[in-house]
């Protein structure tokens, strides 16, 4: 079974990579190779926790990638012929460029010290909150229980309403920031250190509340807006193997600094290296396995697995009679070794649908990210009133299209619809506003 499936997937790579001319940020791709990675992480542990797999588990996540593969592909075909007729492929071949991006200084000051503010009111609010918790007076302890009591118990930890939306405009600044990096020095060599500096204070403030995913996320989305930068500056093919050689290269250094980051944060980090590192990838798989042999349709509620999120919220709100359980369930073990608490994202479809959850759940996922990639090809960020050279439609895809590619851990895709992600395209706009008020009158030319 586990060359049956590794071959599988391997195959259904080198298909989609030949099919989308070797665009590596193309959804199909890019989802079958993340769950090929993760696949061969758990064959290599799989001596080591002592079991195997079965043909459920193999069927699942092979019939998954494929279901993907066809909606994405037809999609993408569609854009295609829709294109070819409305001739918007000649657009996509002129050689042009986005404008720069001026940032006044006065804003970028004051952008600095309300984020400063912001997260000292943050930090003042995890230590007071957590301290009746038996912490030990260290923000690293706070931080470690405001996480744990946010993920595994019911408890509201939700701060004071002006902190809420100040943390969540900080916190989501830096998708912003990061695109003005990128966009000025990709096509103009340009850097700002009060631009970077505001990003660096925006990335490491999602740390203060235990979660690397918010900052892992922002970096991987932004990595995905730079290649479709690059993508359009018409780079060499040697030049896009040199982009592919860098992104693997931080994606290897984010994998790396997950132990040390846990011990900052007061995470367990007992683990091996090895070991914690698949406890991410391979053990994803191998829980989902263990779920298939035992499974047996459990959800009361319609969808209640899947979307998660959106049911806790309308219940919170609407006070509907419907019980509000932990967001994690507990650690899953097997022969003494820790394989983590997330199943994939196949698990929740299942649970609420059964195996027909994986064609559904999964082929409705495909064909919202494939029509967004398509739409970032051609599509920029313009409002009735507003033109604006930050393309949040690019910033939407990198969201989502981190959500999408981590479906081999857990179901990020479904989560990520929620209140706070519309919130933070709200954020986006009026902070891209806010900085280019001043530059609107210039035309995006791309």
């Amino acid at each position: 079974m586990e060359i049956l499936i590794v071959i599988s997937l391997f195959v259904l790579v080198w298909l989609n990579y030949m099919l989308y001319n070797g665009d590596y940020i193309a959804p199909a791709f890019v989802f079958s190779f993340a769950f090929l990675i993760s696949v061969c992480d758990m064959v290599l542990n799989l001596n080591i926790w002592k079991t195997s797999l079965s043909v459920n588990t193999v069927l699942v996540v092979v019939g998954g990638v494929i279901v993907f593969s066809i909606c994405t592909f037809v999609v993408h075909t569609f854009y295609t012929l829709l294109r070819s007729k409305r001739l918007v492929l000649q657009s996509l071949t002129e050689k042009r460029i986005p404008n720069y991006i001026r940032c006044k200084k006065w804003k970028l000051l004051l952008s600095i010290l309300f984020q400063l503010i912001c997260l000292v009111f943050v930090i003042k609010y995890v230590l007071s909150t957590t301290a009746k918790y038996g912490t030990d007076g260290s923000l690293s302890s706070a931080i470690s229980m405001y996480q744990y009591l946010s993920k595994f118990t019911t408890l509201d930890m939700s701060f004071p309403l002006v902190i809420t939306y100040s943390y969540i405009l900080v916190s989501t600044s830096g998708y912003i920031w990061g695109y003005i990096i990128l966009n000025n020095y990709c096509y103009y060599k340009k850097k700002n250190i009060l631009v970077i500096l505001n990003f660096i204070i925006s990335f490491s403030s999602n740390f203060l509340t235990g979660s690397r995913g918010n900052s892992i996320q922002m970096l991987v989305a932004l990595i995905v807006v730079y290649v479709c930068m690059m993508k359009q500056k018409r780079v060499s093919q040697v030049k896009n193997f040199k982009i592919i050689i860098k992104i693997f290269a931080i994606i290897i250094c984010i994998l790396f600094s997950f132990e040390f980051i846990a011990g900052l944060m007061g995470r367990d980090d007992s683990l091996g290296l090895f070991q914690y590192i698949s406890v991410y990838l391979g053990a994803p798989i191998k829980n989902l396995d263990s779920f298939l042999e035992e499974y047996k349709k459990t959800s009361s509620i319609w969808g209640f697995n899947t979307f998660f999120m959106q049911i806790q919220w309308i219940t919170s709100k609407m006070e509907l009679n419907i019980p509000i359980t932990a967001i994690n369930v507990d650690m899953q073990y097997i022969n003494g070794y820790n394989l983590g608490n997330v199943f994939t994202a196949f698990k929740s479809y299942i649970s609420d649908f059964g195996y027909i959850g994986v064609v559904t759940c999964t082929g409705v996922m495909a064909i919202i990210i494939q029509v967004l990639y398509e739409k970032t090809k051609v599509i920029k960020m313009r409002t009735k009133y507003l033109k604006l050279n930050i393309d949040c439609t690019k910033l939407i895809y990198g969201h989502l299209f981190v959500a999408m590619a981590f479906s081999f851990f857990s179901n990020k895709f479904y989560e990520a619809f929620t209140i706070t992600f519309a919130e933070k395209i709200f954020f986006w706009i009026v902070l891209a506003w806010f900085i280019e008020k001043d530059n609107i009158h210039n035309e995006i030319t791309i």
